[in-house]
């Protein structure tokens, strides 16, 4: 599926929290690894001082390597870590590196949450982002958010995940909803289960069910029980829909958990729902180049990015091929287990 993994880095600690989960994920899909950074505009190019930056950068990567080394015997990775110092703009110089490596995948840490705004929207990382075609896989520097206090949690207060990552019956975390952009993320989370030998969580945020106001102002009101009733319907509807893109999954032999919530929020449901199921990364898709500043900013994909204390594996927009949406009866023998 991905021929390389990459990770740039830029010679801080920050950067470094995503070598551990690059390792692991090249090692668990037997794929090479290759640590790029890139150095900035150095003085009077050519000459001895850009040779002495480019000297301390591939120290730098020789140490890196040296510290991925230790590790390799336990994770049984025996590939080639490839080293490469570039010279330029970064994003210019990462962007080209990536793009010339089209079944790469690329792995970034992301600040923590008071830095990821500005990651994301304004920084190297996110002009990469809106560059590349290729997915990208971005990584928190610690633990588990809340969602009842979303701008509260510290690195103190967070816990390791590294070393839980890609565990003994891993699990991937896709959130649909039901639209074309949304299910570009289905066929490689289907590739990845398959080489991961990880189960797929699917799920679905429906809208809380409200009165409804037409133009005319007349109000339809309903009670309560009949607003759940509603909502009832929708999940179960939303049901139907996870238990078709489930059936794609359970003809590899993926075994599935479809789960349909209700929420105001939906990327506070999808962290809730990861709190309690404790994925390995969540799947989600991006929109096409060119479309993927708008994605990040005020969108689902963002606050999910902002409070996830999990990686995010983010995939470019793809039609993805589904099956005809299936009837209820039929939709309970496609689908392994609910939640």
């Amino acid at each position: 599926m991905y021929k390389s993994i990459i990770v740039p880095l830029d010679g801080s600690e920050l950067s470094e929290k995503a070598l551990p989960y690059a390792l692991k994920l090249a090692s668990a899909l037997d794929t090479d690894l290759t640590l790029l950074i890139v150095i900035e505009n150095p003085d009077f190019p050519g000459g001895p001082f850009q040779k002495e930056h480019v000297r301390k950068a591939s120290e730098y990567l020789a140490k890196r390597q040296e510290w991925l080394d230790s590790d390799r015997e336990f994770l049984k990775y025996s590939k080639q870590i490839a080293l490469t110092v570039l010279v330029g703009d970064p994003t210019e110089e990462i962007s080209r590196f990536v793009e010339g490596k089209e079944e790469s995948l690329v792995v970034m840490t992301t600040h923590g949450r008071s830095g990821l705004s500005r990651l994301l929207l304004g920084s190297v990382a996110a002009k990469v982002l809106h560059r590349v075609k290729n997915p990208v896989m971005l990584v928190r520097s610690y633990g588990k958010a809340s969602t009842e206090n979303l701008e509260g949690a510290t690195e103190a207060q967070a816990e390791p995940y590294a070393t839980t990552f890609l565990r003994e019956g891993a699990k991937l975390l896709v959130p649909l909803d039901q639209t074309e952009n949304s299910e570009a993320a289905v066929n490689p989370a289907i590739e990845l289960a398959k080489q991961l030998k990880a189960s797929l969580y699917l799920l679905k945020v429906c809208t809380p069910a409200e009165n409804t106001i037409y133009p005319d102002q007349v109000v339809m009101a309903f009670y309560p029980e009949d607003l759940q009733k509603k909502e009832g319907q929708a999940r179960a509807t939303a049901r139907v829909y996870l238990g078709q893109v489930a059936q794609l999954a359970n003809t590899e032999g993926i075994e599935t958990v479809i789960q349909a919530v209700t929420g105001n929020n939906p990327a506070e449901e999808i962290i809730r729902y990861a709190n309690l199921v404790e994925p390995d990364f969540i799947i989600m898709s991006t929109h096409a180049r060119g479309e993927l500043g708008r994605l990040l900013y005020g969108s689902v994909a963002n606050q999910v990015l902002q409070m996830a204390h999990l990686p995010v594996l983010m995939v470019p927009t793809a039609k993805a091929e589904l099956a005809p949406v299936t009837g209820p009866a039929e939709k309970e023998k496609q689908v392994n287990s609910q939640v």
